[in-house]
């Protein structure tokens, strides 16, 4: 028997007649490399997580892990690691929150997870940590290159299974994540 797989918001999204398109959230994470002369993990919560540093990479609300690998730039012979870090090389990554908002809210509260829904809900309950790779915490302060910001794009449902959605431009929500350690500001 093979094992039976869980039903997410995700998953039913598209089976309502009416559900032609639907919002697509993403976190955005902008970070310099070498910001903490280390690999290390910039993890993204929705809803409370675990004060306890030691247990976010397990916390039942996160929802993705960016991790940032590194060299210690004071310590290597790395050419490409020290130009990189004397020009303050910037890393992106992008964290998909649409499931996680789904599971969250519920199918019936979402409909099509419109920004008016959603971005009072990610204002209060969307977090993000910065961890070193052997569980040490960091300031969010401490790492002013940090920005975490929030897009969105409307996504067309495919009328069949050998279509793929068509995604529209990506709007930015920034007030979600303005003025919080770490948060994107209109000028980034």
């Amino acid at each position: 028997m093979g094992k039976s797989k869980e039903t997410s918001w995700h998953d039913t999204a598209t089976t309502e007649d009416d559900k032609t398109h639907y919002h697509e959230w993403v976190a955005n994470i902008r970070v310099e490399k070498y910001a903490v002369k280390s690999t290390f993990f910039v993890h993204v919560f929705l809803g409370d997580f675990t004060p306890d540093h030691t247990k976010w990479g397990e916390d039942p609300n996160l929802v993705g892990t960016h991790v940032i690998f590194a060299n210690n730039a004071n310590f290597t012979g790395c050419e490409n690691c020290l130009s990189a870090n004397e020009a303050r090389k910037l890393v992106t990554g992008t964290i998909p929150l649409t499931g996680a908002l789904g599971d969250k809210l519920g199918q019936e509260k979402v409909a099509h997870l419109e920004p008016e829904t959603v971005e009072p809900y990610l204002k209060k309950n969307l977090h993000w940590r910065i961890q070193k790779h052997d569980d040490t915490p960091i300031d969010r302060t401490a790492v002013p290159s940090l920005k975490i910001s929030v897009g969105h794009a409307v996504v067309e449902v495919p009328d069949s299974v050998d279509k793929f959605p068509a995604w529209g431009s990506i709007d930015l929500s920034l007030g979600i994540t303005t003025g919080r350690p770490g948060g994107a500001e209109d000028a980034d």
